[in-house]
């Protein structure tokens, strides 16, 4: 993952946190942010751990059952 390409999650998040402020009470504006900042998280994993090549030493066997 670039720079560039964490900068773009995390401004597509921004209205939303920025949108926090009319919350009517404390407990909102915190769990609408928590809901934020965990799919935030899980985007930026997930586009983290996908850039990654496949196994490099992958077992191969001959045997056919083992394709079954």
């Amino acid at each position: 993952m670039t720079e560039s390409e964490f900068l773009s999650l995390a401004l597509s998040k921004y209205e939303s946190i920025k949108s926090l402020n009319g919350s009517a009470t404390f407990y909102e504006h915190e769990k609408d942010f928590d809901d934020i900042w965990t799919t935030l998280g899980k985007d930026v994993l997930a586009a983290s751990v996908s850039d990654k090549e496949g196994p490099k030493r992958k077992k191969k066997s001959d045997d056919p059952l083992r394709y079954n």
